[in-house]
């Protein structure tokens, strides 16, 4: 993942109508395996480790999905 990338994660912080959110990638957290992401309609970063960082809505959705099953 590269800084301007759009990704897709699910954002346990959001209202339960709008958890799966799209963003871009503004930054890294120094020290660990996360990034900054900025989502639409937020005005600052979030924190997100880059495992839970998805290319596509669908690549995140079908993650979870094996997660639950």
């Amino acid at each position: 993942m590269n800084l301007g990338d759009k990704v897709w994660v699910w954002n346990a912080w959001a209202t339960k109508e709008k958890q799966i959110e799209c963003g871009e990638i503004v930054g890294y957290t120094p020290g660990e395996e996360g990034v900054k992401v900025r989502l639409d309609g937020r005005d600052r970063p979030y924190n997100f480790f880059s495992c839970e960082c998805f290319p596509t809505r669908e690549a995140l959705c079908e993650h979870y999905r094996k997660v639950f099953e």
